[in-house]
């Protein structure tokens, strides 16, 4: 990622950190840095290519923690998939790769052997996704900012699911209640929680969205592989 930082308005405190910054999405060949690299502890508001702007929070390690913005349907758009996707999602997969690997070596420390199943936890090696949190066919940025490691699972559709229990068919369910004549106002929040410093990859995903104000039921994402039996 370049080293720039460009094309930007920034806002900082007393203590001279960047807290605030104003800039707008990139494209292929023109991605912007600060949202590549996001500053710790800062509210970033971007705004995109049909002029929707989104917000985003950072928390103290840089870890996007809250995205909000009101949605607009431009489709999906491939110039705007960034490099950072498939890096954010090896995030995960790499993380529970070394929380398994870690938690075996321990056990055979101090016990002289591996582990039965039932001894520690461990987590099966599944696939991941770099997953938007405001997609593209809703004109989200590709930048890294918003992005999270995702399960393939919860990211993608898969049979039988549903918005209440699957990323990706939420995201269709959006596009449909925009396709209404009229347009709703439709106004989305997502929320991570992290599991402790230092982790890149959110357990749960908080939604709450609301159609010309009025609240839908939030809705939460576990976003943790199954554990090995």
């Amino acid at each position: 990622m370049g080293a720039h930082r460009t094309r930007a308005r920034f806002r900082c405190c007393s203590c001279g950190y960047v807290k605030e910054i104003h800039t707008t999405s990139g494209k292929q060949g023109d991605w912007r840095p600060d949202s590549r690299q996001p500053f710790p502890d800062a509210t970033y508001h971007i705004t995109d290519q049909s002029c929707s702007v989104y917000t985003f929070h950072t928390d103290g390690e840089g870890r996007t923690d809250r995205m909000s913005g009101d949605l607009v349907h431009t489709g999906s758009d491939n110039a705007r998939r960034s490099p950072d996707q498939a890096p954010v999602g090896h995030e995960g997969r790499d993380e529970y790769r070394e929380h398994n690997r870690k938690t075996i070596a321990e056990f055979r420390q101090q016990h002289g052997r591996a582990p039965e199943p039932h001894e520690v936890v461990l987590y099966e090696d599944v696939g991941w996704n770099g997953g938007h949190l405001a997609g593209t066919e809703f004109d989200g940025p590709g930048e890294y900012i918003n992005m999270v490691p995702m399960l393939e699972t919860l990211n993608q559709r898969q049979a039988g699911s549903t918005f209440l229990d699957n990323y990706r068919a939420l995201e269709e369910h959006w596009g449909d209640l925009l396709s209404r004549t009229p347009k709703p106002k439709l106004s989305v929040q997502v929320e991570m929680d992290y599991p402790s410093s230092g982790k890149k990859t959110p357990d749960y995903i908080r939604v709450q969205y609301w159609v010309d104000g009025v609240p839908a039921d939030p809705l939460v994402y576990k976003n943790v592989p199954p554990r090995k039996r």
